[in-house]
């Protein structure tokens, strides 16, 4: 798919990676709505940045947990544009704490917005796409939802399900000439792990991460722009973890 002109929405767009493939994005000549919930001064930076580059862009406060807001998302995104040809479902957030602490309501927090976000976004944007005959989307997963891992365990059983719905809905929608694929980034060097301990940073780096470095949001946003490009693949759930899923430690 060539990028020129092309309408893209990314989710959790204010920061981290879901900026990163924003500006990605846009490089490639596509016009980006940008998605934010509590982030509204970031999210107008990273705007003026698409601006500059010369692409459009929308600015759209929504949180993807919430059904009547996503339709209102894309409400205006119609009214605007049309629709999307590029969906980029990166809104998420930490849901740490084992399962013996995590009470309902944390459990139903994370499947509204990583889950069911994912979900909602998708049976909107998709409409669209399939009327076009072209179009797609990019599903940001985890190598936390490709095996066990101690203390997350609902951030990781939501990861495992958005990839497995990658799949699910990539032959549902491949009639069509609409691809659906997943990246699943390690430990990215974002706000995300801010929280998470130096030591068990370290760890990972020294003894589990080949390349032992963290990501950068650049390298996850390259790979998902890759997804977009590439007209033959579909399905797919591509690891962007430096080897740390190479190694059990």
């Amino acid at each position: 798919m060539d990028l020129g002109g092309k309408k893209a929405l990314v989710t959790g767009a204010s920061r981290g990676i879901g900026k990163a493939t924003a500006l990605a994005l846009a490089k490639e000549g596509a016009d980006v709505a940008i998605n934010y919930v509590n982030n509204g001064n970031l999210a107008s930076e990273v705007a003026e940045q698409i601006e500059s580059m010369g692409s459009k862009t929308l600015v759209l406060q929504a949180d993807v947990g919430d059904s009547q807001q996503v339709k209102s998302m894309f409400r205006t995104i119609k009214q605007q544009w049309g629709g999307v040809d590029v969906l980029v479902n990166n809104a998420g957030g930490r849901c740490d704490g084992a399962l013996l602490e995590l009470d309902e309501s944390s459990w139903n927090r994370a499947l509204e917005v990583h889950l069911l976000g994912t979900v909602r976004c998708c049976r909107l944007a998709l409409p669209a796409m399939i009327e076009r005959r072209e179009g797609a989307v990019v599903n940001v997963g985890s190598v936390a939802g490709l095996r066990g891992v101690k203390d997350i365990a609902a951030y990781a059983t939501v990861k495992a399900a958005i990839m497995h719905l990658t799949r699910c809905l990539a032959m549902e929608v491949s009639q069509h000439n609409v691809r659906v694929n997943c990246v699943a980034p390690g430990i990215i060097d974002t706000d995300f792990h801010t929280v998470t301990p130096a030591e068990v940073k370290k760890h990972a780096v020294d003894n589990r991460i080949m390349l032992h470095r963290l990501g950068r949001p650049e390298e996850v946003a390259q790979t998902i722009v890759f997804l977009v490009k590439n007209d033959y693949i579909t399905g797919e759930v591509l690891m962007v973890d430096g080897g740390l899923t190479m190694r059990i430690a």
